[in-house]
């Protein structure tokens, strides 16, 4: 009786934002991620490739939310490709599906700022930063990372840059932002195509080179 309580009450949190939304801050970790959203059963089984951990995506965002943002479905279509936005919620692994996070790309800039807005009110000043802009070429870089939180770290990547648009040949400027949102303590898992003695060579300079954290703060040199 107890266990199903426990459910209810974590299912009652984790739609706090709106009666019709999820709060990805709200997602319990290291709980069974099916057991509050169900729709993973048909979402796709992807890896993410910034963290290199099993996820599962969506390009379908309009289900969640990040406080009281909400999350929208936008597609950038540039005739010779098509993007959009996307949600990785990431797992320890497809047979426990233990949340350990999430990962959005946003194409829509206006969102993407709203919701670092969002994370420099609540975390504050990042522990680290890293700006560059290019105004003549419309170019702007831009990195944040925050890891004060007790369970977890955020870090956001931020990217724009002017391509040609094939419908009406004119210049525009395209951004796509990618907020990471984990468990503190994870680390990446090399390829399974790297030379090993390379991996042994990287360990030796570096223990913690895998580690999640420090391959966010590699972004920054």
């Amino acid at each position: 009786m107890g266990k199903y309580i426990t459910v209810l009450m974590v299912c009652a949190v984790v739609v706090s934002c709106n009666a019709q939304k999820r709060d990805l801050e709200m997602l319990p970790y290291n709980k069974d991620l099916g057991a509050v959203v169900p729709d993973i059963r048909e979402m796709q089984r992807d890896r993410e490739l910034e963290t290199t951990m099993s996820a599962y995506q969506t390009d379908n965002l309009t289900g969640y939310c990040i406080n009281d943002i909400r999350l929208n479905n936008y597609t950038y279509d540039n005739t010779s490709y098509v993007q959009s936005n996307e949600l990785y919620l990431l797992v320890d692994s497809y047979k426990a599906n233990k949340f350990i996070g999430y990962v959005l790309r946003i194409l829509d800039e206006k969102e993407a700022n709203k919701l670092i807005t969002y994370f420099q009110n609540k975390l504050g000043p990042p522990f680290k930063t890293k700006t560059y802009t290019k105004e003549e070429e419309n170019y702007e870089d831009a990195l944040y990372l925050w890891n004060k939180e007790k369970d977890r770290m955020t870090f956001i990547k931020k990217h724009s840059e002017s391509r040609t648009n094939h419908q009406s040949g004119k210049e525009e400027k395209v951004t796509t932002t990618k907020i990471v949102v984990v468990k503190k303590g994870l680390s990446i898992t090399p390829d399974a195509g790297n030379d090993p003695e390379k991996i042994k060579e990287i360990l030796k300079e570096n223990p913690h080179n895998f580690e999640l954290i420090e391959v966010f703060k590699n972004q920054f040199l």
